[in-house]
């Protein structure tokens, strides 16, 4: 608002704007805020993931399909933004919340590094040179391949020290990503479906999903041994690892089936209306995570046509018709 003000008293300073990357660390996670094409990078475990999605007219067109990532960087209006401060007397603001894990490294830059950056090299840097001198050595590959914007950069590092709560995180997250209902998800929006979920431990005997009542309710696995059973017959056993329940998600039907918790067992649970919230708050995410639906359900009626199709076969009895005499 006080940059929008100061344009509007200010003939000279008409149209100004600037983008906004925002990172505010501490001991209950990570929290972002981000207007334009200033990018916040999350380093992880060898791997680098962006956080922030470029609010610009090239990445617009690349999300809707309309250009390729490779013809990206050669279009003309590439520094063209569609969000900023100061342009318009309101923006609206992208926010993020994450876990923090000990080891994790976070760079804020504007578009004068991050285009100059390619394709897998960040994670390989930041093993080139220590915390405190991490920026100078970005800012200086940056000018090295031509500077020819402005060149802005914070870069962050946690300390590693490892702890239980970490390693639980890890877990969870591990298992999200796993789950083929999530395979198209990316690193961020992995991340906004996590915050949505919860840590369930069910005891042994325990109850999870109740044949033909109605439930809400998607179950991952993280530890622990559960019988699923129809009709007092038992039909599979899961694992760590497994999912089940998912169908919960999109319908309101009863459950199909039962599922009871033979040992201690812990549980990502992912309810109805947190799914529906991400898919309102990501339209993207969305389809993604409908798609994902549809090769489910497609996948589901091919096994069970296989399964009809062999149980026709194993039940058809050659009967010799009746009125064929004997050879006698």
């Amino acid at each position: 608002q006080a940059i929008y003000s100061a344009a509007q008293e200010d003939r000279q300073r008409h149209g100004m704007g600037t983008t906004l990357s925002l990172l505010l660390a501490n001991a209950s996670g990570a929290y972002i805020a981000h207007v334009g094409d200033t990018r916040v990078y999350l380093l992880r475990e060898g791997e680098c993931h962006q956080l922030t999605i470029d609010h610009s007219l090239v990445n617009e067109q690349v999300r809707r399909g309309r250009l390729s990532r490779k013809d990206a960087g050669k279009v003309r209006y590439r520094n063209v933004i569609t969000r900023a401060l100061g342009i318009q007397s309101q923006v609206r603001v992208d926010t993020l919340h994450l876990d923090v894990l000990p080891g994790d490294r976070f760079l804020i830059c504007s578009d004068g590094l991050h285009g100059y950056l390619r394709a897998g090299e960040l994670q390989s840097l930041v093993g080139e040179a220590a915390a405190e001198h991490m920026v100078d050595l970005l800012v200086d590959l940056a000018n090295e391949r031509g500077g020819k914007d402005n060149i802005s950069a914070v870069y962050l590092q946690v300390a590693d020290d490892e702890q239980e709560a970490a390693q639980e995180l890890r877990r969870r997250m591990n298992m999200i990503r796993k789950a083929s209902l999530f395979r198209y998800l990316n690193y961020r929006e992995l991340v906004q479906l996590m915050n949505r979920t919860y840590i369930k431990t069910a005891q042994p005997g325990e109850v999870l999903i109740e044949e033909n009542l109605i439930g809400e309710e998607m179950f991952l696995l993280v530890d622990g041994r559960v019988e699923v059973s129809k009709g007092g017959q038992q039909l599979a056993l899961l694992d760590a690892g497994a999912a089940f329940g998912e169908m919960a998600l999109i319908d309101n039907a009863p459950r199909s089936a039962t599922v009871k918790a033979l040992t201690q067992a812990r549980l990502v649970v992912i309810s109805r209306k947190q799914f529906y919230d991400t898919i309102k708050g990501d339209p993207a995410s969305g389809v993604k995570l409908l798609w994902s639906f549809l090769q489910v359900l497609s996948s589901r009626l091919r096994n069970t046509d296989e399964q009809l199709q062999k149980a026709k076969e194993s039940s058809a009895v050659e009967v010799e018709p009746d009125w064929i005499l004997s050879a006698d």
